[in-house]
């Protein structure tokens, strides 16, 4: 019992190493694209761009609620079937704490901190457009309705994710799946899925 626990406060200690370190590289990365992107392109697709990052954060946090809120049995019912999604279903529901992690708090934050930058970026080019709004006023509009889209698809995502939480689950599954079996990308392991895909 004391080694499963070892085990499990390594794998836990592990793994926030490894956000902490996956965060740091993906803020960077994609906020650099960000930038070029928006240095790059005209204002209205700068706030088009703005709402896909906004949209993005929503999306993932919605699935890290269903994750986290979803219960196995219904999958391993699918799964005795040999209905391969399912299986992954289980797994994100067994590893819903991971998965709420990457969803909510990653992807979250990576996507608050480019639509803070992308933000910026606008009210720069707002400015040097000599619109007759000072740069504070233009500043804190433009901050209320991030932050307003933001908390307001996330509380909708959530009411979705609460009610839905076994369908999006499902669905979020089939997309690992997809990516499993097309990419060759193994985000969650497991051997019992392989032997499934394997037809055993």
């Amino acid at each position: 019992m004391k080694s499963k626990n070892k085990k499990k406060n390594k794998s836990n200690w592990t793994w926030i190493f490894k956000a902490i370190v996956i965060s740091f590289v993906l803020t960077i990365f994609f906020s650099l694209v960000t930038e070029q992107l928006l240095d790059t392109i005209s204002l209205p697709w700068a706030f088009f761009l703005l709402i896909i990052i906004v949209s993005i954060g929503v999306f993932f946090d919605t699935v890290g609620i269903a994750v986290a809120s979803s219960v196995e049995k219904p999958f391993h019912a699918m799964a005795s079937r040999r209905i391969i999604e399912a299986r992954y279903a289980v797994l994100l529901v067994k590893n819903a704490d991971v998965v709420a992690n990457v969803c909510n708090d990653v992807v979250g934050d990576i996507c608050g901190i480019l639509s803070g930058a992308a933000g910026t970026i606008i009210v720069s080019s707002i400015i040097e457009k000599k619109v007759n709004l000072t740069p504070l006023l233009v500043s804190v509009i433009l901050s209320g309705m991030i932050a307003s889209f933001t908390v307001g698809g996330k509380a909708f995502g959530k009411i979705i994710a609460i009610k839905r939480n076994q369908s999006i689950t499902y669905y979020a599954a089939k997309i690992l799946y997809a990516i499993d079996s097309k990419i060759g990308f193994v985000i969650l392991k497991d051997n019992r899925v392989r032997r499934l895909k394997n037809g055993i």
